[in-house]
């Protein structure tokens, strides 16, 4: 069986807390790498 994942994309106000843009993306970064390290995979 295979997962995957949806990563945030700002619509639904996820990264509201993050202070700006570049902060925003590097967690959205962080969130990818720690998927594709646990084995998920995109669709």
């Amino acid at each position: 069986m295979k997962f995957s994942i949806f990563l945030p994309s700002g619509f639904a106000h996820e990264f509201s807390d993050t202070p700006g843009p570049r902060e925003a993306y590097d967690h959205l970064v962080r969130i990818a790498r720690a998927a594709d390290d646990s084995g998920y995979e995109a669709c």
